[in-house]
């Protein structure tokens, strides 16, 4: 199973208009709001044991290429970016009253 991007929706955060993802796109063509959140039908991908398979991928960004806006697989350009590490952040966390507060490297990047 491989979500390909016409398989995902963009939902305005302002206005609730919900169209096809095409192409990269910054603003809501209806109201011109500019937080777009990706929507799926995680149904089939919950059905093709997707995620089996996870552990099974090389470990980076790319090993979740279904939830990302990819027209073709053959066309992924990558510098080996993802799989930075979560720092617990204990003391901060204690600080603000977190008990689990996360950080995330991405200086390693």
């Amino acid at each position: 199973m491989f979500f390909k991007a016409k398989d995902i929706d963009l939902k305005c955060t302002h206005c609730s208009e919900i169209t096809a993802y095409q192409k990269a796109s910054i603003v809501c063509p209806h109201c011109g709001g500019t937080i777009l959140q990706a929507e799926y039908d995680l149904e089939e991908l919950v059905h093709s044991h997707w995620k089996d398979q996870l552990s099974t991928r090389y470990p980076s960004l790319w090993r979740y290429h279904e939830l990302l806006p990819l027209f073709d697989l053959n066309h992924i350009v990558t510098l080996g970016e993802g799989w930075t590490p979560l720092i617990h952040a204990q003391r901060f966390g204690k600080l603000i009253g977190l008990d689990h507060l996360y950080i995330k490297d991405e200086r390693q990047n």
